[in-house]
């Protein structure tokens, strides 16, 4: 129902009748439950509006809280724009479908190309299946471990990672290699000057998980849309320009204020074009989640949220794992051992959502 219908029944009303829908399908659902088998006490079950089960959930997070595991962070989660409310691993698992999205490669002019001694402009070239993300960019991520090369063509001059000379085509002279530490701490013109950063921003930084298996080995840093990214933000004391609202539409400071930003996409490549930054664009043929609720496209977002540290229990955990007699035994060190190896605090604060307020209070 809508905030209009709610208040035109009142809250007690609503509370009421979603209560009622729930018990009109109680026994349907247990009848179903013991044709497939499914083990359960369904005479003593626990409801998750009613008071005792709150109760217990509260009391869980003050134990949580009085163990210094409770911290609330800004973090890259999974986020439905029209729901308005992140996604846990479970749920962004039932909505991956097959898409073609537009991807494009994009020209980065490094501002002081004179230091190559090269009298031709010089740019680093990145692709992205994000457009939408660029107006937020403030790093450029390369691997310190792979070779790049400098390729020149009618007098401009582009980098890239050397097992990716595929993506430029025909007529482009390789002039010289280069290791990515040669290349750390370049620093570049800012792509779209609409936003400002607070901090040193456009200059490039190491990563490991920047790969020459697709792209170009040089991967577009936008902290705000990106968890791979944020970590680099951290690492490297870099701002974070946040320009979308949680609605999933771009904000007043970019020219496509309330454009949906996955719609936005079609227009920053055409400006891209415009300021002479476009190098080439594909289709991309990937998985993508949507959302299981609405169908949406799921944006990976920074929001505020409550996290249980579950990081610091992780060494404690892996060793305890080793306690126990897994039925199949390859579950310990496969499914749940790489589980427990890949541990990430966990973010189990929800908005509109799951219905038990949390007593941070």
């Amino acid at each position: 129902k809508s905030k209009a219908e709610i208040d035109r029944i009142g809250v007690a009303e609503f509370k009421r009748l979603c209560k009622e829908s729930v018990w009109k399908y109680k026994d349907e659902w247990e009848k179903n439950t013991r044709r497939i088998g499914f083990w359960l006490d369904m005479d003593h079950p626990y409801i998750t509006y009613e008071n005792n089960y709150i109760e217990s959930l509260w009391w869980v997070i003050k134990k949580v809280f009085d163990k210094g595991l409770l911290t609330e962070d800004y973090k890259v989660l999974p986020y439905c724009a029209r729901c308005g409310t992140g996604l846990s691993s479970h749920e962004i698992a039932q909505g991956y479908k097959t898409v073609k999205d537009p991807s494009i490669y994009v020209k980065f002019e490094i501002s002081n190309p004179e230091s190559y001694k090269l009298k031709a402009k010089s740019y680093f070239l990145v692709w992205t299946t994000t457009p939408w993300t660029l107006p937020a960019n403030v790093a450029l991520a390369v691997n310190p471990k792979l070779i790049y090369i400098r390729a020149m063509k009618d007098k401009e001059i582009l980098i890239l990672a050397k097992n990716r000379l595929q993506v430029l085509g025909d007529g482009w002279k390789v002039i010289e290699e280069l290791s990515g530490k040669e290349i750390l701490g370049e620093e570049y013109s800012q792509l779209f000057d609409y936003l400002k950063p607070d901090k040193k921003a456009f200059f490039t930084v190491g990563a490991d998980f920047v790969s020459d298996s697709d792209g170009t080995g040089i991967v577009h840093i936008a902290p705000a849309y990106g968890e791979d990214d944020m970590a680099a933000a951290r690492e490297n004391d870099l701002p974070v320009l946040h320009p979308v609202k949680e609605n999933g539409e771009f904000s007043a400071e970019l020219p496509w204020q309330g454009v949906f930003v996955k719609d936005a996409d079609k227009a920053i490549t055409e400006d891209l074009e415009l300021k002479g930054s476009l190098f080439k664009t594909e289709l991309y043929e990937h998985e993508y989640p949507f959302c299981w609720r609405c169908d949406t496209p799921i944006l990976y977002y920074a929001r505020k949220s409550w996290f249980i540290k579950m990081s610091l229990l992780k060494e404690r955990m892996i060793v305890n794992n080793q306690k126990i007699n897994w039925i199949p035994a390859h579950v310990k060190e496969g499914r749940f051992g790489g589980w427990l190896k890949e541990m990430k605090d966990w973010a189990f604060s929800r908005d509109r959502y799951w219905g038990t307020p949390l007593p941070i209070w």
